[in-house]
């Protein structure tokens, strides 16, 4: 996935839930949460954001499943 809205978005609605209005956290929370990483990184990358880049990078690598 390389869709930077799109993991927005899983990353919203795994921190929220889907029309339950509550926090809760799936199983799957931290690979949502990589992956948003992950493509922010990516994007960061391509805009030259260099300092945006290794913020993202920094935030994958402090994950703890």
């Amino acid at each position: 996935p390389n869709d930077l809205k799109e993991a927005t978005t899983r990353l919203w609605a795994a921190r929220w839930g889907v029309g339950k209005r509550r926090l809760e956290r799936p199983a799957d929370y931290a690979a949502i949460l990589a992956t948003y990483w992950y493509v922010e990184g990516q994007h960061a990358v391509a805009n030259n954001r260099l300092d945006e880049a290794a913020y993202a990078a920094y935030q994958l690598a402090m994950i703890n499943p």
